[in-house]
This record gives C-alpha cells, sequence and structure tokens, in this order.
C-alpha cells in the first residue's frame, strides 16, 4: 500500500479521527490530513493531549453523536435503494 493511498482512496466506511491539541507524540497535523475526506470526521480537542483522554466525557458525546449521524444517513441511503 502507497503510504499516501489512505488518503486519496475512498472505501465504504466511516472514519472518525480525534486527538488532543497539544498531543505531543501526534502532529496536529497528523490528524488534520484526514479532512476533506469522504464519510470522515476530524476533530483536533483545545487544551489536551494524547488521545484528548483528559477530555474523555466530551469526546465520547461529539464521536457518539456523529457516528449516529452517520449511521441514521447510511441506513436511509441503503432503505431508498431497496
Amino acid at each position: 500500500m502507497n503510504k499516501f493511498s489512505i488518503l486519496r482512496d475512498t472505501w465504504p466506511s466511516i472514519d472518525r479521527f480525534t486527538n488532543g491539541a497539544d498531543d505531543m507524540h501526534v502532529p496536529q497535523l497528523d490528524t488534520l490530513v484526514f479532512e476533506g475526506r469522504p464519510n470522515t470526521g476530524v476533530r483536533l480537542s483545545p487544551d489536551t493531549g494524547h488521545g484528548a483522554l483528559s477530555k474523555l466525557p466530551e469526546v465520547m458525546r461529539i464521536m457518539i453523536g456523529w457516528l449516529r449521524n452517520r449511521l441514521a444517513r447510511r441506513e436511509s441511503t441503503r432503505v431508498k435503494g431497496c
């Protein structure tokens, strides 16, 4: 696999990338590079580090809401095509 193929290729999945804006292990660019990909959500949480773990309750609410929204859209598209 070409190391850049994940950025240009699309596949039938939904992806969510969340990280802390102050992560000392993963540069912001390594998270933000996925912005604009189809079916992909990207978020840098301010004032937190690796994995945004210090804001886990807030991050989980955002992720669950995002996932529900994506799955609902996917399901409505599938039902229409039946």
